[in-house]
This record gives structure tokens, sequence and C-alpha cells, in this order.
């Protein structure tokens, strides 16, 4: 009703939205130590509110630039990646890469820099192998893949010739390192290794057959 006849501007609705959503993360994250499902729960809700406001708040009025939207979108994931490995919850890893894969299209840039969303999406999925890393939780790597197939898929049409060669070998390396490495440390390959490294194989013969000159395929 404030809303409605205006007795709460903007400003009053998106700093509303921040400190609420805020404050549930925060209640999550005390909570989960006792209660694990209830506060992964809320933990979510917080994490979903601020970056929900975020988006009213760039699309609607206008409030924050695409970079600076962005910017808080990726210390909410990067607190939720943190809050994935300390308490040991996967959930909240998979929240953290949905957000994360999110967080560009959220950011609502009018001219999209698809130089610079690779690097994100290259950064994101570092991230994530990190928590692969520290938990081994390797259904994320499978995630990631698509995640960065999918990116790639829009935005190599859109770079110069010699940026998508990059970025096609950065990401053959690093999911091609990150199964290899999943595979040393348990000292054993699991279908879902084997499964990945399928898709990528794929992926590259498509990669190949689509930017690479024919002289060199």
């Amino acid at each position: 009703y404030a809303f409605i006849n205006n007795w709460i501007g903007p400003y009053g609705r998106i700093a509303m939205g921040l400190v609420a959503g805020t404050a549930i993360f925060a209640w999550g994250a005390w909570l989960q130590k006792k209660r694990s499902i209830p506060g992964q729960v809320l933990v979510v809700t917080g994490a979903t509110a601020i970056l929900t406001t975020i988006f009213a708040a760039r699309t609607v009025y206008g409030f924050f630039t695409p970079e600076s939207a962005l910017g808080i979108m990726v210390l909410v994931v990067a607190a939720l990646s943190i809050l994935s490995i300390v308490q040991r919850a996967f959930p909240l890893s998979m929240a953290a890469l949905l957000g994360g894969a999110l967080a560009p299209l959220l950011a609502h840039s009018p001219v999209p820099n698809y130089f610079s969303l690779m690097i994100y999406i290259v950064i994101l999925a570092l991230g994530m192998l990190g928590i692969v890393a520290f938990r081994g939780w390797r259904i994320l790597i499978l995630f990631s893949f698509i995640i960065s197939a999918l990116y790639g898929a829009t935005s190599f049409e859109q770079l110069s010739q010699h940026q998508t060669y990059l970025f096609m070998g950065v990401l053959y390396v690093i999911f091609f390192t990150a199964t290899t490495l999943a595979i040393w440390r348990s000292k054993k390959a699991e279908h879902l290794d084997l499964f990945i490294n399928a898709l990528l194989a794929v992926l590259t013969l498509l990669w190949v057959n689509e930017y690479i000159p024919e002289i060199w395929r």
C-alpha cells in the first residue's frame, strides 16, 4: 500500500530489499549450523531477494550501472560459494552456480561486451572448480561445462577470430584438466567423468567445424 501510494520512493524500496535480503541471508547462515535444511532455504531466499532487488533497481529504476549491478551479484555468488564450502552444503554451491549464470542477464547491459562476458564465464567456471577441489562435488563440473558452452554459443559469433580461438582453448583446457584431476584425486574414473569428456570432445569437434578455417580442420 505504501509503494502504491508512493510513500516509499525508489531509494527506500531498494534499500528495504537489500537490507531484508541480507538479514535473511545472515539468519540462514547462522541457523544452518543448527538446522541445515531450513538454514539453506533461508540463505537461498536471502540471496534471491538481493539479486531480485538489484535486477529491479537496474531495470525499473535505472539505479545501478550494469557493471555495478553485476559486481554486487558477484559478491552474493561468492558468499554462497564460500558458505557452501564452509558448511559442506552442496545445494548452496548449485545456487551459487545458478546465480552466477544468471547474473549477466540480470545486470541487463544494453550493449553487451562479449569479450568481458566470456572472461566472466571463465572466472565463474574456475570458481566452481575450486569448490570441486575442496569438496569433490563433480556434478558441478558438468553444470559449469553446460553453462560455459551455452554462453560460448551465443558469444563466439560476436567475437573476433583470435578471441574465439582463445576462449575455445581456455575452456577446453579448464574442463579437460578438471576431469583429469578429479580422476587422479579419486584414483578412478567415474561414469560422470567419462560423460563430461565425451561432451567436451563433441563440443570441440563442433567448434572446430564451425569456427576453424577449413585448411586447419
